[in-house]
């Protein structure tokens, strides 16, 4: 089963080129290095795009930097809480300089979490 096709709008303003914190993390976090967890970097959450989002947790990990704004933050954590997901946020700057506290504290996260298996269809 595939997923419905994103909105173009949201489509088209997913940013192509990552951020030096967002490289930092994405090393480590992309295919399947993460005790295999599989995340995606930049991902379309209509109407909001995410830094880096895992499917099988409904994990959002987020990195907030100078360019972030209090008030929109907290609303676009509700918007994405209220579909089901945990929201992880990281300054841009620990990011960067520690990129491991992100992977440590998803490992984290994941370790909580029971992964249940898909149903069979």
């Amino acid at each position: 089963m595939s997923n419905p096709p994103l909105p173009t709008r949201t489509r088209s303003s997913a940013r192509g080129q990552q951020t030096d914190p967002e490289r930092a993390p994405w090393r480590r976090l992309r295919a399947g290095q993460l005790s295999g967890l599989r995340l995606r970097r930049q991902h379309p959450v209509p109407p909001c795009i995410v830094e880096f989002y895992c499917e099988a947790l409904k994990l959002v990990v987020e990195l907030e930097g100078s360019r972030h704004d209090a008030g929109m933050d907290a609303g676009r954590t509700r918007d994405l809480e209220s579909k089901g997901l945990t929201v992880m946020g990281f300054w841009e700057s620990e990011a960067l300089a520690q990129p491991e506290a992100v992977i440590e504290a998803t490992l984290r996260f994941a370790g909580r979490r029971t992964l249940t298996p898909s149903p069979l269809q």
